[in-house]
């Protein structure tokens, strides 16, 4: 999937439906926005590190199902700041609430 097909819209679809955004990643008293998208295909977390310039790729494999890799998108921080704030105004979930409840 070539980056170009990824719209903000889109984006935020991925960020909500199998993403995670935590608001104090990185330790006690600090407030470091995080952003993580889980794939079993690696050209969607590929991809949103492309479309976005940012974040780190990542595979992992859950102890309850050995046989699977899963592919992750993560971004921290700043980057993370500016990712939430380009896909929250198309999110529709609990995650744009409690983003917009912290702004």
């Amino acid at each position: 999937m070539e980056h170009t097909t990824i719209s903000d819209e889109y984006a935020a679809a991925w960020i909500e439906a199998p993403g995670q955004v935590q608001q104090k990643a990185g330790g006690v008293g600090r407030a470091r926005p995080q952003v993580r998208v889980t794939a079993v295909d690696p050209a969607d977390p590929e991809a949103l590190r492309e479309y976005f310039g940012c974040g780190k790729l990542d595979t992992f494999t859950p102890r309850t199902a050995p046989h699977l890799t899963l592919y992750v998108w993560q971004v921290r921080g700043k980057a993370a700041a500016e990712v939430l704030e380009r896909t929250v105004p198309y999110m529709v979930s609990d995650i744009r609430r409690a983003v917009l409840s912290t702004s």
